[in-house]
């Protein structure tokens, strides 16, 4: 693959959405996170140009 879009952590342990462009990022990426994710809506889709919407504009 070229990108995944994975949820890795911070230091102190908080979620953390990445565009991986490595196989290192997707390995370190792995694991149960017990937390929801919400930062994925507000970035750019792969290979979309990134548009400002709020959350409830699905």
């Amino acid at each position: 693959i070229d990108r995944a879009v994975v949820v890795d952590r911070t230091d102190d342990w908080q979620p953390k959405v990445i565009i991986a462009t490595k196989a290192d990022q997707v390995i370190n990426a792995a694991g149960t996170k017990y937390s929801s994710c919400s930062d994925y809506h507000g970035g750019a889709l792969v290979g979309r140009k990134a548009r400002a919407s709020n959350h409830r504009g699905w």
